[in-house]
């Protein structure tokens, strides 16, 4: 058999990856089995193993792929961006897609709660080091209040935007402020520096 190229190869793994998360959102953690997984990817177990060591490795890239994905979420390069992202967010979390994804990071989680790989991703993404950087530099060029901790402002929205998602999970009420939540976070964040001055608004 001739030997595929990267891109087949890597659009493949996509596939098994996406078939995991497919499971995990229907049917739980418990039900991701190797059969499951082949089976939702119509795939055989040697083919499985073709791209992925075991199950525990194709959760672990789907762990990373959800990691990545959600630090994207904060990508922004100005305060303006940054107050816009923050409104997205917290109106997103009670779409059902968005409620879904939530389901899907804590299947994850829970499909292997000691697994260091999964856990490293997943943490990398709650401690928000991406956002905290980016805060860095809009205090360092001026564009957020000189006082500003980047690292507890980084920790404050993410833990706010994590907990929204949990809201939601268990069903918060289709009219929970969450947008408004999220305004008095960054209100206090992003509009009045030491001095008094006023920025990002």
């Amino acid at each position: 058999m001739p030997k595929r190229d990267t891109k087949y190869m890597a659009a493949r793994r996509e596939e098994i990856v996406d078939a995991a998360l497919a499971i995990l959102i229907r049917d739980g953690a418990a039900a991701l089995s190797t059969p499951a997984l082949c089976r939702e990817a119509g795939i055989s177990t040697g083919a499985l193993y073709t791209h992925f060591q075991s199950k525990n490795d194709v959760i672990g890239a789907l762990a990373d792929r959800t990691a990545r994905s959600r630090r994207e979420e904060y990508d922004f390069h100005d305060a303006g961006e940054l107050r816009a992202s923050m409104a997205k967010l917290a109106r997103l979390q009670g779409h059902p897609l968005e409620v879904q994804k939530a389901r899907a990071d804590l299947e994850i989680l829970l499909s292997d709660p000691d697994d260091e790989r999964i856990r490293s991703a997943f943490r990398e993404y709650a401690e928000a080091r991406d956002l905290e950087r980016g805060l860095a530099r809009l205090v360092r060029v001026g564009e957020l209040p000189s006082d500003l901790d980047p690292a507890a402002a980084s920790l404050a929205i993410s833990g706010l935007v994590l907990g929204l998602r949990i809201l939601a999970l268990m069903g918060a009420r289709e009219d929970a402020p969450f947008d408004a939540a999220m305004e008095l976070l960054a209100r206090s964040i992003l509009t009045t520096d030491a001095e008094g001055g006023s920025t990002g608004s």
